[in-house]
């Protein structure tokens, strides 16, 4: 994996357009987004015609980058804002774009990044059959994902594969079947544990922004080192920076902040960058 370097930062504000190309490409010969056809060449206008098919398409066609109508350098620069962790709220002010479009650039970024953190916990419960078999059992329908709330909470598992922890949603029912056969029990702290290695968290909805909480210092001493409830205790933290979030966009956000820890020792701007240029793939808004 390509890491960034410290000087390398202002040369991709200032040539972000072959930057995210390069990316896009991976130095190799440009294919029909269409028909897959390898015979392409480029415009006067710099965008690209297939000779096959007479498709017209530029270099971030039908990829998160291209859902952006927003000069690239504006793009680069709220991207490494945001891979800073600032919230839109303070970014707007070092950026050249009104509040709903950088609100929107975010938005964009966190589709590109929940739809990279969802291909990956498939691909690890494809790898453990008797994994995905439980989770389909006690806690959700993992062919079809629905990110939904009671009305009064979120209701959210967490399972740690090798060595990185996944976050899923759990419906109302599987949670009130599990209550009632006793394998987890109500927690102050908003946690349930059941096991090692997979816990179940409740987040409260007040008005239309979610939280969670407070943890007595002896759930804080108790959970100390395992990755799950650090995961959480992260998760109240941000909750409070971000100013609560909104309902629609919660399952963004917790990816967000899942890919955030599982990759805390890592430099992110560049893996944020290459999810941005995949082609759009996963459903996001459900």
């Amino acid at each position: 994996m390509p890491t960034l370097k410290k000087t390398s930062v202002m040369n991709i504000f200032t040539d972000g357009e072959k930057y995210f190309s390069d990316l896009r490409w991976k130095n190799k010969t440009k294919t029909c987004i269409r028909c897959n056809a390898n015979v392409v060449y480029t415009l006067s206008s710099g965008r690209l015609r297939c000779k096959e098919c007479g498709l017209t398409f530029g270099n971030f066609t039908r990829t998160y980058l291209g859902k952006l109508n927003v000069p690239i350098y504006e793009i680069t620069h709220l991207l490494y804002l945001f891979a800073l962790g600032i919230p839109v709220y303070r970014a707007r002010y070092y950026v050249l774009v009104s509040m709903k479009t950088a609100h929107k650039a975010y938005t964009v970024f966190r589709e590109a990044l929940y739809d990279s953190c969802m291909q990956e916990f498939y691909r690890k419960l494809k790898e453990n059959p008797e994994l995905e078999y439980e989770l389909k059992s006690y806690f959700c329908d993992i062919d079809n994902f629905a990110w939904g709330t009671d009305g009064r909470s979120v209701i959210v598992g967490f399972i740690e594969i090798d060595g990185n922890v996944y976050i899923f949603p759990v419906s109302g029912e599987n949670f009130k079947s599990l209550c009632e056969q006793n394998i987890i029990k109500e927690s102050r702290s908003g946690l349930q544990y059941i096991r090692q290695d997979c816990y179940i968290g409740k987040l409260s909805i007040i008005g239309s922004h979610l939280s969670i909480p407070r943890v007595s210092d002896e759930e804080k001493t108790r959970h100390t080192n395992k990755k799950i409830p650090k995961l959480w205790n992260y998760l109240r933290r941000q909750l409070y920076i971000y100013h609560g979030i909104s309902i629609s966009h919660h399952h963004l956000f917790l990816k967000e902040l899942e890919f955030r820890f599982n990759n805390r020792d890592r430099e992110i701007f560049t893996l944020l960058s290459e999810m941005l240029v995949k082609k759009v793939s996963y459903h996001t808004n459900n």
